[in-house]
């Protein structure tokens, strides 16, 4: 916690599609902090993109790395975390992003995934049909991005600006 009251790291989470991106990078510009997306540093350090490193070397490679960058992310202050859809699948993950960071689990309607992640290039996570396997992912999910997170907001309707003021709000007034 920063001495205006303000906490030392904002973490965002929430399923693909939530908008922890876009979302974190516009909250970073207005707070004038450091912006960090957990799967781009994943990205980076492989040489790859998130599906081919699910292709190539597996989800458990996968998730062993996002957890490092989750970790070496969370040392930084006033910073910004956007966090890979699944990194609250881990205990350790949700333990650290509660404790070390004012987590913010951004929520959306299914059918508001699957439009805004139609058609990108996402490793499938079942082999379900994609609308059920984001049903399915959700709902396994839920409880584990409400216990990582200290507030809950919706993406599903209004503007990236209206989650940034959300988000503000909430870490102002808590």
């Amino acid at each position: 916690m920063g001495n205006d009251g303000m906490p030392a790291r904002i973490a965002l989470v929430g399923y693909r599609g939530s908008g922890k991106t876009s979302i974190g990078v516009a909250l970073a510009h207005a707070l004038g902090w450091r912006f960090i997306d957990t799967d781009a540093v994943v990205s980076e350090q492989e040489g790859g993109d998130i599906a081919r490193i699910f292709r190539e070397r597996g989800e458990a490679y996968f998730r062993t790395k996002e957890s490092e960058a989750l970790i070496a992310s969370l040392t930084g202050t006033n910073v910004v975390i956007a966090t890979g859809g699944g990194i609250v699948e881990s205990p350790d993950n949700r333990a650290l992003l509660h404790g070390k960071a004012f987590t913010v689990y951004l929520s959306a309607s299914v059918e508001t995934l699957l439009s805004r992640i139609d058609g990108t290039d996402r490793p499938p996570l079942t082999g379900l049909p994609m609308k059920d396997e984001v049903r399915t992912v959700v709902e396994r999910r839920m409880p584990y991005y409400r216990e990582a997170a200290h507030a809950v907001v919706d993406t599903g309707q209004g503007t990236i600006d209206d989650a940034v003021s959300a988000i503000q709000r909430i870490v102002e007034g808590r």
